[in-house]
């Protein structure tokens, strides 16, 4: 795992900055909601990370109205000006066979570099959920490592089940923790994320908090918009939000020009007639 420096300086120090890194799972809300933070937050792209089992991307900048601005890479590192926030977006697949790998050497990057905060965005199948309810609506929940898989690992205590209507996902209502037995038994072996960054972070000994959509797959737009918001949360945001928040104090995303045809242009009426 390498990174490379787009800025004058050939050094870039994270130490006292806050990441928020995307796992590329069940309908990419991680990655669109990383979206919604750099181009709302206008941050600025201070370089590319680059790992061999990830495949190359190249593209116009997702983040301009004019079609300018430096092209897009398959994983790059966005942060504001004095980089106290730092958010990745991974663009590129991770090669087949080779996931495992691939969150071990982020996981070592994270720490190597010793950032303040770490918050990974995940997404699961709303078929987690542990009950049968839950499926087809969106509710939220949150993984701490490394104390996971010990009996330590936080149990809720008569509270409330979310879902995706009743749950205050832009208040501050707090997450529950993921239920102890829907964490894989097998983590070691599991070879798809979140769970190869969950047993690492175990593993290496990096406090993480894992912030998990448990969804369904489609147009999970709505499911990022509310990730975001809440990942800002639970950072303890310290950032200027002013020009997003509403009259009710929610804050509203405005969407990169990279989302106008993400399901393709719009079907003219004509046709039907």
């Amino acid at each position: 795992m390498e990174f490379s420096s787009a800025t004058s300086s050939s050094t870039v120090s994270f130490e006292n900055a806050t990441v928020i890194f995307p796992c590329v799972t069940h309908g990419n809300v991680g990655q669109l909601a990383a979206d919604l933070l750099i181009f709302n937050l206008k941050l600025k792209s201070i370089g590319i990370l680059y790992h061999p089992d990830v495949l190359p991307v190249c593209g116009a900048d997702p983040f301009s109205e004019n079609n300018e601005g430096t092209p897009a890479s398959s994983l790059e590192i966005y942060a504001n000006e004095d980089v106290s926030l730092v958010v990745v977006q991974q663009r590129g697949e991770v090669i087949k066979g080779c996931q495992r790998k691939f969150a071990r050497e982020v996981t070592s990057w994270l720490k190597v570099k010793r950032f303040k905060k770490v918050l990974l965005l995940a997404s699961l199948p709303s078929t987690v959920g542990e009950k049968d309810s839950q499926i087809g609506g969106t509710i939220w929940r949150t993984i701490q490592t490394p104390n996971v898989v010990t009996e330590s690992y936080p149990k809720a205590q008569g509270e409330r089940e979310s879902s995706s209507i009743g749950d205050s996902v832009d208040g501050k209502t707090p997450i529950r923790p993921l239920e102890f037995e829907q964490i894989p038994e097998d983590l070691k072996n599991r070879r798809i994320p979140p769970w190869t960054f969950v047993y690492e972070c175990i593993k290496q000994t990096l406090t993480t908090q894992f912030l998990v959509a448990l969804c369904s797959e489609g147009d999970n737009s709505v499911d990022a918009d509310r990730m975001a918001s809440r990942a800002l949360e639970i950072i303890d945001n310290a950032f200027n939000t002013a020009a997003l928040l509403m009259p009710t104090n929610e804050l509203r995303w405005a969407t990169p020009p990279s989302w106008k045809r993400v399901y393709g242009s719009l079907i003219k009426r004509s046709v039907f007639a």
